[in-house]
């Protein structure tokens, strides 16, 4: 591929690695928030997700690994797949307690009801292996799996009404401490549970159990099918590969897909006024075999903040492989910045991604200007430190 005079080479990886993979989307729909005296603040959301994850396949996997892939190699099949889009609304409620001298307790949380849109999940337990055998034919060996499905995976689509419900929660808590000359505390530390739920699908939905000690022949030319029902005939026909005597695949017309709960833990510093250094880091919870992922990253970010303007860096590490370095800047209410600094904006020899994005966030920026001029009035009458409206 050539762009601008420049040549760039792009093909599969073959590592040794794990191969994994997720697609994510989020449409955040109307929302508002309101503060309801000093410490306690209250809202509603809503929006529309798509997440759709493979965590840990073995390497053999990889595109040119399993074509290359001798025959009769054993390659484990013993993980899973998921996807799933649903639509959210929620309420959120967090209160502030005071601690100490200078200390805050800050509580939240936000139930959700889930209205699944689509969804599907694929796995296999403990023990499965899977042989190639004379090019697209292969063999499986201790098959146990699992495969289920909503009604939009299938050719005889009947109706695009939602799949499935379910509910949800957002959990966290929060420690400030430590004074500064301006708004705002010098040190936080938290944590949260995150997606802690899960979503049943119960409108034309399909469940297929495919369980075999011993081994099953899976052979290419059975599966190049012209039928309009594709996906019903290939179930048919998987059935028929693993059953011998006629045993439907089907066991049941729900199943249940677990949001993608994940642990979040925060820290920040305010070394200095408009200055802060912070670390977070967010992994899954796997609770349940069919859920969905959104792996593991630990981010570093250092910002720099004043009225109009601001910047910032960010170093993450995902799913401990791939790291990147982003940057942000900020003019008013406009926010613009790249996850991938390298590859985007400056030159790369390895290039794995790119992208920008753009934000637009309206409020007050002479408010807290306004407010300090008060505090400094205030202070020099009382001679004194300033006294908040709440404290006597």
């Amino acid at each position: 591929m050539s762009v601008d005079g420049r040549r760039f080479f792009y093909d599969f990886p073959e590592e040794e690695k794990a191969v994994y993979a997720g697609l994510s989307a989020e449409v955040l729909g109307p929302s508002l928030s309101v503060q309801v005296g000093e410490f306690t603040r209250v809202g509603a959301f809503s929006r529309l997700r798509a997440l759709a994850s493979t965590r840990n396949l073995d390497a053999n996997f990889n595109f040119y690994t399993y074509g290359t892939c001798g025959n009769n190699v054993d390659i484990p099949i013993n993980k899973f797949h998921a996807a799933a889009a649903w639509g959210e609304v929620g309420l959120h409620l967090s209160r502030t307690f005071a601690v100490g001298y200078d200390g805050e307790l800050r509580l939240g949380i936000s139930p959700k009801y889930s209205l699944g849109i689509q969804g599907a999940t694929a796995s296999n337990s403990e023990g499965g292996v899977v042989r190639q055998l004379d090019g697209d034919s292969i063999i499986v060996s201790n098959l146990d799996a699992e495969l289920a499905f909503t009604n939009a995976f299938r050719q005889a689509n009947e109706g695009n009404q939602p799949a499935g419900t379910g509910f949800g929660a957002d959990l966290g808590v929060q420690y400030a401490w430590g004074e500064t000359g301006g708004p705002g505390h010098r040190y936080s530390i938290g944590f949260s549970v995150l997606d802690l739920g899960s979503i049943i699908f119960s409108r034309r939905a399909q469940l297929h159990q495919f369980t075999n000690v011993g081994e099953a022949l899976f052979g290419a030319e059975d599966y190049e099918i012209e039928s309009d029902d594709y996906t019903d005939e290939a179930i048919r026909r998987l059935g028929q590969a693993v059953y011998d005597n006629g045993v439907s695949s089907l066991t049941g017309n729900e199943f249940t897909v677990s949001l993608p709960t994940a642990i979040s833990a925060q820290f920040s510093v305010r070394p200095v006024e408009g200055v802060a250094v912070s670390a977070i880091y967010r992994g899954d919870l796997p609770f349940q075999i069919r859920q969905l992922s959104q792996g593991s990253q630990l981010v570093a970010a250092a910002h720099y903040s004043k009225w109009w303007y601001g910047a910032g860096l960010t170093a993450g590490v995902y799913d401990w492989d791939k790291v990147n370095i982003g940057l942000q800047l900020r003019l008013g209410p406009l926010y613009l910045g790249t996850d991938e600094l390298f590859g985007t904006l400056l030159k790369r020899q390895k290039i794995s991604g790119g992208g920008f994005y753009l934000g637009l966030r309206m409020h007050d920026f002479g408010g807290e200007k306004r407010s300090r001029r008060k505090g400094r009035s205030r202070n020099s009458r009382r001679g004194g430190k300033a006294v908040k409206c709440y404290e006597f």
